[in-house]
């Protein structure tokens, strides 16, 4: 399962907040204050995104931001492959227990988009499956498939 995140901020554009008896103290700070004060609320609001970065690169997806044309992020994210590939093997006994990174490279860099997850994970042989409500829905977005019946609420 493929999903994708899009971050509804839009592009930043905005200065550090003070309060209106800070206001005449800003003249005598450095510019290199205002610099860094700058870099730093936006180093702050781009952590924020990580989560949604995470989820998105780590199930194949995309993630659109920095953008102020929602449409179009709307449009991107949810518009269907004109072509796809499923590639699939079956690993050896030795990888049982571990993490795989996975890496697809394309013979002509930048003439076609790669969607593609990081990596999988191979359960031990004899280990029983998830049997919570999280590790079921972990699991089966690690699938490939449909996934119906998993409990909700909303």
């Amino acid at each position: 399962m493929v999903i994708n995140a899009l971050d509804a901020k839009g592009l930043f554009a905005d200065t550090p907040v003070r309060m209106p008896n800070q206001l005449l103290s800003v003249s005598a700070l450095p510019f290199t204050t205002t610099i860094f004060e700058a870099r730093t609320q936006l180093s702050a609001l781009e952590t924020a995104n990580t989560p949604l970065v995470n989820l998105a690169q780590g199930t194949g997806g995309l993630f659109f931001h920095n953008s102020n044309d929602l449409t179009l992020g709307f449009r991107e994210l949810a518009a269907v492959p004109e072509v796809t590939y499923r590639l699939g093997f079956r690993p050896g006994e030795r990888s049982e227990g571990r993490y795989h990174r996975l890496q697809v490279k394309l013979s002509r860099p930048g003439a076609y988009l790669v969607q593609a997850r990081r990596g999988y994970f191979v359960p031990a042989r004899g280990t029983e499956p998830a049997t919570s409500p999280r590790q079921k829905l972990d699991r089966e977005v690690s699938a490939g498939g449909v996934l119906a019946n998993f409990p909700a609420r909303i």
